[in-house]
């Protein structure tokens, strides 16, 4: 027997001898099998809650700034209110998500990107995801629907930032 995810509920299906189930379920579906993650998924399914509550406000609070260092401090602190299933992915362990938000909690006690420790601290954790092969793709995603819905909302078409 195999657990599936039908319409949002698990149920139990006997499948074939010889079935690949890992071929049958997409990478979300196996990671909610194996540690309970929603992911982009569950995110959307809840009205994107990390967007409103994080993004958002973020988005906002940092107008004055250029628009990379806008986007990339909205970028992160998503990133640090998500359990991003593309990270999970990517390190082969949930457990990366405690690590994550231990260095982006860091990251923000240093100021952000607004000082030179937060700076040299981003360039490290930057080469570091880049060492191990790490991805906040689904922060990313996130990102992109908090700009869009700003632009929508505040009929902001420069995105509200100095180039």
């Amino acid at each position: 027997m195999a657990i599936s995810i039908i319409r949002g509920r698990l149920s139990l299906f006997q499948y074939p001898q010889g079935i690949n189930l890992h071929k049958i379920f997409y990478t979300p579906e196996r990671q909610y099998l194996a540690y309970g993650q929603t992911g982009i998924r569950g995110e959307a399914a809840s009205g994107f809650p990390t967007v409103f509550k994080y993004g958002l406000p973020t988005w906002r609070a940092n107008w004055g700034m250029n628009q990379n260092d806008r986007q990339l401090t909205t970028f992160l602190k998503i990133a640090r209110h998500t359990d991003d299933t593309t990270l999970v992915k990517r390190a082969g362990d949930p457990a990366i998500l405690a690590w994550k938000d231990q260095q982006l909690d860091r990251f923000f006690e240093l100021g952000g990107l607004t000082t030179k420790q937060g700076r040299q601290f981003l360039v490290n954790l930057e080469k570091d995801f880049s060492d191990r092969h790490l991805s906040l793709g689904g922060a990313a995603d996130l990102l992109i629907a908090t700009i869009f819905l700003a632009s929508v909302m505040e009929g902001d078409n420069d995105h509200g930032t100095k180039n």
